[in-house]
């Protein structure tokens, strides 16, 4: 039986890839029928690991959901059994690419906050389109956020971190989070790789987002195209972290059409 692909999905993925990808479908397709979705979700973490950070946020939240998402089996069980084994019970962990998960599973305008700690960058340009952010899953993403909803990111990679700052802008769906209201972090656990970061002495940054008051939620009825929503790759991020406004898109192709 062949499956029908959400526009939403089909702009994320290819069919084939889709396909490929039946077994995580499948355990999404159960966790949407077990899980009850209908409650608010608190938060959701992508990436939980052996589950430190998702645990925190469960007890920052005692009487609401939160939500992980881990594709490697072998870090699924090992959270499974923290959370038991710690009494958490307000935790639901799905093992999956988050970026299949989130459409299939996840209500729009049903969360309040979203946890992207220390992710792989994929250096090589070959595979960026395996990054977790990148502007059609931020829209993904804003579409399940509540109105003013957040976006939490922290990275030891600092060009990524400059660079989702751009995906965030491009994407239509964020802006920065207003200093008055950034979070205390002082109910976070700390993450494996976070810890790591700290007792080496490793710099690394956060970023904080919110969805943009004028973001559309909608659901597309048709898939949206990568192109729709050009980055630029070339941006140099020491401009950027010394707060040059990025440059109009329209006037550089301009510019540049006039050069030649």
């Amino acid at each position: 039986m062949t499956r029908v692909y959400s526009a939403e999905l089909l702009s994320l993925f290819d069919p084939r890839y889709l396909e490929f990808q039946s077994r995580d479908i499948e355990r999404f397709e159960q966790a949407r029928d077990v899980v009850d979705w209908s409650q608010p979700i608190a938060a959701v973490e992508i990436g939980s690991n052996r589950g430190e950070f998702l645990e925190g946020l469960a007890r920052a939240y005692p009487d609401r959901l939160v939500v992980g998402f881990e594709w490697r089996a072998k870090y699924c069980e090992l959270a499974r059994e923290r959370l038991e084994r710690r009494g958490v019970r307000n935790a639901v962990l799905l093992q999956g690419d988050a970026k299949i998960g989130f459409p299939l599973c996840l209500p729009l305008k049903s969360v309040g906050e979203v946890h992207v700690t220390f992710p792989d960058p994929w250096w090589r340009a070959k595979h960026e389109n395996r990054r977790v952010l990148e502007p059609l899953f931020m829209r993904v993403i804003a579409r399940r956020l509540v109105d003013g909803g957040r976006l939490y990111l922290k990275s030891d990679v600092f060009d990524y971190l400059y660079r989702v700052r751009t995906f965030a802008e491009v994407s239509g769906a964020f802006r920065p989070l207003p200093a008055h209201a950034w979070p205390s972090e002082v109910n976070w656990s700390l993450t494996t790789r976070e810890t790591k970061c700290r007792n080496g002495a490793i710099p690394y940054g956060r970023m904080y987002l919110q969805k943009h008051p004028s973001f559309d939620p909608t659901l597309p009825l048709v898939p949206e195209c990568a192109d729709q929503f050009y980055v630029d790759e070339e941006v140099n991020p020491l401009s950027l972290i010394r707060g040059a406004p990025l440059v109009d898109r329209q006037q550089r192709a301009t510019h540049g059409r006039r050069r030649k």
